[in-house]
């Protein structure tokens, strides 16, 4: 599993934003962003009605590069640190 820091929502409405911003230790996202977008995280996990971000987590994840020029991951596995 990979260390990450989830930061934030990306409430913009767009084709290609939208979602939770997360950063994932050592990986840069190929479009030069400094983070990705989860477009839906696993039923399982919860950010609680009033998150203090960041949240260090650790996740199993791809990077989906059919979605928005890989912009977005899939969350396989994901547990607080």
């Amino acid at each position: 599993m990979s260390n990450a820091n989830i930061i934030g929502m990306d409430a913009r409405m767009c084709a290609c934003c939208g979602g939770t911003e997360i950063v994932i230790d050592n990986i840069v996202n190929p479009n030069g962003n400094s983070y990705f977008l989860i477009g839906q995280l696993p039923a399982c996990f919860s950010l609680g009605n009033n998150p203090k971000f960041p949240i260090a987590v650790k996740i199993d994840y791809k990077i989906d590069s059919t979605h928005c020029f890989g912009n977005y991951i899939g969350i396989l596995k994901i547990a607080r640190r």
